[in-house]
């Protein structure tokens, strides 16, 4: 076990290495910044230049903030599950009260077409798309009829 979490911390220092974070210049050209050099750019000295008890100190803000964001988003988990239960009036999720009772294999489910959603007992509109045969085209009159229609008035 000591062996593992030694070869972990070896690796986990060598990383910025391997990724060649520690040498990279800075450039600032006009109102942004680049790696690569610009006419009329100059070179930023971005290295961390925080002591070792500021940086362990902002780890440990950090640390803080994301151990309070888990809590308020626990919290919020929390209220919104008890407010759904509220609103449907049981103690137990919907999940766990159909899978209590499983129906039988060989049983066919109700049709769901002839049961009438809550929606539209309550006459809320619902979009339907057309079938082709609902749908009349209408005929073309005759060019006959067409001009007697016009009778040469403007």
């Amino acid at each position: 076990m000591q062996n593992c979490t030694l070869i972990a911390i070896f690796f986990i220092a060598i990383n910025p290495i391997g990724t060649g974070a520690w040498g990279q210049n800075v450039y600032k050209c006009g109102n942004t910044y680049s790696q690569q050099p610009c006419p009329g750019g100059t070179l930023v000295d971005a290295a961390d230049t925080r002591t070792s008890e500021q940086k362990k100190a902002a780890d440990q803000a950090s640390q803080r903030s994301a151990k309070a964001a888990d809590a308020l988003e626990q919290a919020r988990l929390k209220k919104e599950k008890t407010e759904q239960q509220a609103l449907t009036g049981s103690k137990k999720p919907a999940k766990a009260a159909s899978a209590a009772a499983p129906m039988p294999a060989d049983s066919v489910p109700p049709k769901t077409a002839a049961k009438k959603s809550k929606a539209q007992a309550e006459g809320d509109f619902k979009a339907q798309v057309p079938s082709d045969q609902s749908v009349k085209k209408k005929k073309p009159e005759p060019k006959k009829a067409a001009a007697a229609k016009d009778d040469g008035k403007p």
